[in-house]
C-alpha cells in the first residue's frame, strides 16, 4: 500500500480526511503557515508521502488517543503530541500487534517503532492551541473512550475533531475505557460547544451537530433495555454489551449503538 492507495476526501478548503482500506481515518488541517495531522491510523502505507502530496508546510502531528489504529503511523514522523495518560497504553497496544495483524490479515509489524518512541512524544494538554495561520486548533479534553482522549476545536471552521471520543457506534468496552457517566458528560460537553460539524476517526464525513442528540438518546439505553453480547473483531479479548438504537440512521447510513463493558441491571 502506497500513498496512492489512501482515499482522500476534501471536506473544506483547508480540511482533508484521509482513509485507509481498513476504514481508519486521519484528518489533515492546512493553514497558511503550518499543517496539522490528527492521528496516523494503523501504520501501513506511506502516510507521510500522502500528506506531503497535499501540503509542503511544516507539519504538527497530534494523536487523539493511544489505540493502535490512531498511533500506528507515528514512526513516519519526527515528533508527535499525545496526552500523557495514554503513554502507558502504548506497551499494551504493542502487545496486541500480532493478534491484530492476524485478525486484520495485515502485517502491522512495520508500525512497532510507533510504540517505542517516547523520546519523541510530547504531552498533549487540555487548552493547548496550535496556530496554523488562519486556522486555530484548540485541544479539548474528551475522556470516556479512554482517559486521555483529546479533540481539536477548529474555531474558524466551527468544526470539532473528536477521534473516537464520540461516535455513531460508541465503543466503551475497552479495559481502559471509563464509565458511561463520564462519556455522557463528554457528550454533553460537545453538544454545548459552538460548532456546526464534527469529524470522527472512522468515518470520512462531516457529521452535523444535530446528530449528537441521537447519540445522547443512545447513551441512555444501558439499564433501560437488554444489551447484546459483542466481541471485538480485531482483539477478541475485548468484549462488551451492545445497545442498539437505530439499524440505519439517515445521516450516517449505518447503525447507532453504544457498546459498553458495564453490566447494568435491566428488565
Amino acid at each position: 500500500m502506497n500513498q496512492q492507495d489512501f482515499k482522500i476526501l476534501h471536506l473544506r478548503d483547508n480540511l482533508y480526511q484521509i482513509q485507509n482500506d481498513s476504514d481508519n481515518c486521519c484528518t489533515l488541517v492546512v493553514g497558511t503557515e503550518k499543517a496539522l495531522l490528527f492521528d496516523t491510523m494503523s501504520g501501513y502505507g506511506n502516510l507521510r508521502s500522502c500528506v506531503e502530496s497535499l501540503t509542503n508546510l511544516p507539519l504538527v502531528v497530534v494523536n487523539s488517543h493511544g489505540h493502535y489504529d490512531h498511533v500506528g503511523g507515528n514512526y513516519q514522523f519526527e515528533e508527535v503530541y499525545l496526552n500523557k495518560l495514554e503513554w502507558p497504553g502504548l506497551d499494551v497496544m504493542d502487545g496486541y500487534l500480532e493478534v491484530v495483524s492476524r485478525t486484520m490479515g495485515r502485517d502491522l509489524s512495520v508500525s512497532r517503532p510507533s510504540y517505542h518512541m517516547q523520546e519523541r512524544i510530547h504531552d498533549l494538554e487540555d487548552g493547548m492551541v496550535f496556530e496554523l495561520g488562519g486556522v486555530t486548533a484548540e485541544v479539548v479534553a474528551l475522556p470516556g473512550h479512554t482517559a486521555g482522549c483529546m479533540g481539536l476545536m477548529l474555531k474558524e471552521l466551527r468544526i470539532l475533531l473528536v477521534g473516537d471520543a464520540v461516535s455513531p457506534q460508541m465503543c466503551m468496552f475497552f479495559p481502559e475505557s471509563l464509565t458511561i457517566e463520564i462519556y455522557r458528560n463528554t457528550l454533553k460537553k460537545v453538544m454545548e460547544m459552538d460548532i456546526d460539524f464534527w469529524v470522527q476517526g472512522h468515518f470520512p464525513n462531516l457529521f452535523s451537530k444535530e446528530l449528537l442528540s441521537t447519540l445522547w438518546d443512545c447513551a441512555q439505553l444501558p439499564g433501560q433495555k437488554r444489551g447484546f453480547e459483542y466481541v471485538n473483531t480485531h482483539i477478541p479479548d475485548y468484549r462488551g454489551l451492545m445497545y442498539l438504537l437505530e439499524f440505519r440512521n439517515a445521516e450516517t447510513g449505518g447503525i447507532i449503538c453504544y457498546i459498553g463493558k458495564e453490566l447494568p441491571q435491566c428488565c
